[in-house]
């Protein structure tokens, strides 16, 4: 059984017990961010710190990729726009 399944050790969760030892004691609860990704452990003071759980090129990479298939979408918008028109097909 996981310590995150339940068991003894199962608070706080891993990624806030391996950032920093010291403010492990003091977490009282985590957020997940979606935009940008992210983990922050929430400690008793109202202050939060970031876990190193997702590393730092994710952010960008999903950034890219984001405007890599925006850009292909639009492409495909403009390019079966472009044949309808000169078939005549368009409405």
């Amino acid at each position: 059984m996981q310590a995150e399944d339940g068991g003894a050790g199962s608070f706080p969760l891993k990624p806030c017990r391996d950032t920093d030892a010291t403010k492990a004691v003091r977490v009282i609860g985590y957020e997940v961010d979606f935009v940008p990704l992210r983990f922050e452990c929430r400690l008793d003071d109202g202050t939060r710190y970031r876990a190193s759980s997702v590393p730092d090129y994710i952010n960008p990479a999903a950034l890219g990729l984001s405007l890599i298939a925006v850009t292909l979408a639009a492409a495909v918008v403009i390019s079966r726009d472009d044949k309808s028109m000169r078939k005549g097909t368009h409405t």
